[in-house]
């Protein structure tokens, strides 16, 4: 049976570097190219799309542009 990782926000926002959320971006890769390599399937789901979109629509508010 194939495995299926679900992709959270904070994984999400590491991903993306979104700025004051990306403090494991180098793990997040590591394991990312982990699971590719092992066939892995991704299952994004659209409440962690609409929670990063909120996060970056706020990093005006934190004085980030």
């Amino acid at each position: 049976m194939k495995k299926v990782a679900i992709v959270d926000t904070s994984i999400f926002c590491n991903f993306l570097d979104i700025p004051n959320m990306n403090s494991s971006r180098e793990e997040v890769f590591k394991e990312f190219t982990r699971l590719v390599k092992n066939d892995t399937s991704f299952l994004l789901p659209m409440a962690t799309v609409y929670e990063t979109g909120n996060h970056i629509s706020q990093l005006s508010a934190w004085g980030e542009e």
